[in-house]
């Protein structure tokens, strides 16, 4: 059984990493793009 408790709390850690990995990513996107239109 705790093994599988392990497996779940690995799976929820792995699913937040991701998440805020693309909202990481996303924000860089829309920094950049933010950056390009004052530059112009």
């Amino acid at each position: 059984m705790a093994k599988v408790d392990f497996v779940k709390i690995d799976e929820a850690r792995f699913v937040e990493v991701c998440r805020l990995y693309f909202i990481w990513k996303d924000l860089n996107n829309s920094i950049k793009l933010l950056g390009g239109l004052m530059s112009r």
